[in-house]
């Protein structure tokens, strides 16, 4: 099963989710955008999802947790995944998010975004930055939203990380224009829906994984590949490429960022 997240109100669901080198995404208004996107810097990401991407020829977005283990463990690995096309994307220092919703035990007392400035965000994303730069030497970076919380001891820490991201996943576009789905043990038929059942208006459609074939809130290597091979029997329908390039390509029209 999955959720599909209007992308100015994202929530995170456990359980209940909806190496060649391409150019940015040209725009069309007969194509839809697909951007496939990686969260927490997963090991099975690299083991599974980097291998099946690449030999579809398609570039994804990863966006990478420097504390976790996953990034501590693969710094080396994370730098050939942005050299073979695909980008690093914020995701974050430390993954914080609010404990005093449904749901949320797990979340421990010094992660806290209950309890954690918005200040304190915007220096965690300007540590994730120079963090990745480190890895990929590039500068303009996009941002997904640890959970889905944009308040940060109650209040919205997005205004003060404008000038340090290009986008912000999900917020490029009205919420008419853009969705999230975020699917998790899910079977092949019904991840391709999610891409198939989307209204005619949508433009951009994130696709946010975590593990694959491994890891949590998984999706299985079967029905990671059976997408990849739908979108690249139908190239000509959906443009694959990484959100960076997507949002780069959609500022060369009339698109406004609305985060």
């Amino acid at each position: 099963m999955a959720i599909v997240m209007a992308p100015h109100n994202i929530t995170l669901a456990i359980g209940l989710f909806t190496a060649c080198l391409m150019p940015p995404a040209a725009l069309a208004s007969d194509v839809t955008y697909v951007s496939l996107s990686y969260d927490d810097a997963l090991p099975s990401q690299l083991t599974h999802a980097v291998p099946a991407l690449d030999s579809f020829g398609f570039n994804a977005s990863f966006y990478l947790v420097p504390t976790n283990p996953g990034y501590l463990n693969y710094e080396k690995e994370w730098a050939t995944v942005a050299a073979n096309g695909h980008e690093l994307g914020n995701h974050s220092y430390t993954h914080p998010c609010r404990s005093s919703l449904p749901g949320r035990s797990w979340v421990d007392k010094d992660n806290d975004l209950d309890s954690i400035s918005a200040e304190a965000m915007k220096q965690q994303i300007m540590q994730t930055n120079a963090a990745l730069t480190g890895l990929d030497g590039q500068k303009n970076r996009t941002y997904t939203i640890p959970c889905g919380d944009i308040l940060a001891a109650g209040e919205d820490y997005l205004p003060l990380i404008r000038d340090h991201v290009l986008a912000i996943k999900g917020r490029t576009l009205s919420s008419e224009e853009e969705v999230i789905v975020a699917p998790s043990e899910v079977s092949a038929e019904a991840l391709i829906s999610l891409i198939t059942q989307q209204p005619d208006d949508v433009r951009i459609i994130n696709v946010i994984f975590h593990g694959v074939g491994g890891d949590y809130l998984a999706v299985s290597n079967k029905a990671h590949v059976a997408l990849l091979e739908f979108l690249a029997a139908n190239r000509e329908d959906y443009v694959v490429d990484t959100y960076k390039n997507i949002v780069e390509a959609l500022n060369t029209s009339d698109a406004v960022a609305s985060y």
